[in-house]
């Protein structure tokens, strides 16, 4: 592909709604690499010297289990530095073995490598798919096979999640859980303040004078962890003026009631951004 972006629809409806084999097969062999590997959440090829031919017949398959089969890719996604595509598609299917016709969603993640044109020319870069991964929806996956057992699908969802609420509030009901800065708190302090300020250069934030607000929360969290990075060095002066160290607990640690402050602090910055209509992340 000259242009991943801009083909990549045709192509993918070259190798999924191929009206005849060789076509499709001529389509898998000129838009992916040898070594190609795929992920499907019922289907695997692994990547070898030579895995295309395993591409060809399990997309092949799929043609002749769905005939009635074609996706529209509805947008694209072309991270240029990593050289990858994301496709957000539906797939619109006609299940032989019933009157039921399909649409469902699905999300393609592919990485792309650049190899030199085939044609001899080396001044001439095309890209072509070095990976694929097909992300659906569990019920999505169970309306394709066994349409009737979709409601049971949802419900067992449904119920999984009521479980996990349910147990949130047991747990905070004995002790809420708090993270720790030995839990990473400290990273994902740093990640929020960087976010912030790429937030304001982006231009994205909607709120008035968010530039100086967010800088101001991101300085406050920064300024949060330093704090707590010099509590957790265990050094302090002791009576006579010299420096000693001591094997206290970490700040923010069970057994250091105090040390904890630093933590809250930072969860103060988040609530005061959250007031004030401000998405960082």
């Amino acid at each position: 592909m000259d242009n991943p972006e801009k083909e990549i629809a045709g192509v993918l409806s070259l190798v999924t709604s191929g009206i005849k084999p060789e076509m499709q097969k001529e389509s898998i062999q000129r838009y992916y690499t040898k070594d190609v590997p795929y992920r499907h959440p019922f289907f695997a090829v692994l990547r070898s010297a030579n895995s295309r031919p395993t591409l060809v017949g399990l997309f092949q398959w799929f043609r002749i289990v769905l005939p009635k089969y074609r996706v529209d890719v509805e947008r694209v996604t072309y991270d240029e530095d990593k050289n990858e595509l994301f496709l957000d598609s539906r797939c619109v299917a006609l299940l032989p073995w019933s009157s039921l016709s399909l649409e469902r969603t699905v999300l393609v993640h592919m990485k792309l490598r650049a190899e030199t044109s085939p044609d001899g020319d080396p001044d001439k870069v095309l890209h072509y798919i070095a990976e694929q991964e097909d992300f659906l929806r569990p019920d999505d996956v169970i309306a394709l096979f066994a349409p009737p057992l979709v409601p049971l699908a949802l419900l067992v969802l449904h119920f999984a999640t009521f479980m996990c609420v349910l147990g949130t509030f047991f747990v905070n009901l004995a002790q809420p859980w708090v993270v720790r800065a030995s839990d990473g708190l400290e990273d994902t302090s740093r990640h929020i303040a960087e976010e912030g300020r790429r937030v304001i250069e982006e231009g994205r934030h909607p709120v008035h004078n968010s530039r100086r607000l967010l800088n101001g929360l991101a300085q406050q969290v920064e300024r949060t962890w330093d704090q707590a990075a010099e509590k957790e060095k265990n050094v302090h002066v002791d009576g006579s003026g010299g420096r000693r160290s001591e094997n206290k607990p970490p700040s923010g640690v069970a057994g250091d009631p105090g040390g904890t402050a630093y933590a809250e602090a930072a969860r103060e910055a988040m609530g005061e951004m959250q007031e004030k209509g401000v998405n960082a992340i």
